[in-house]
């Protein structure tokens, strides 16, 4: 992945612990949605996205990305 790629990736995973923190659901969806855009935007894939780690988002990412 590339240099930019990383950084969503280490952004994603960053909301996903937000999450624990008390981040509203729905500010936070949004947030995922337009990374996981970005994304794919910079050249990233489906696969590539399903490989990302996620702890207990990783299923609820696939989905909104669907």
């Amino acid at each position: 992945m590339s240099e930019l790629q990383n950084r969503i990736v280490e952004r994603l995973t960053a909301l996903d612990r937000s999450q624990e923190a008390g981040l509203a659901s729905d500010t936070r969806e949004k947030l995922m949605t337009a990374a996981i855009g970005l994304f794919y935007a910079s050249g990233g894939d489906a696969d590539e996205l399903q490989h990302i780690c996620l702890k207990g988002s990783e299923q609820e990412l696939l989905e909104i990305v669907r």
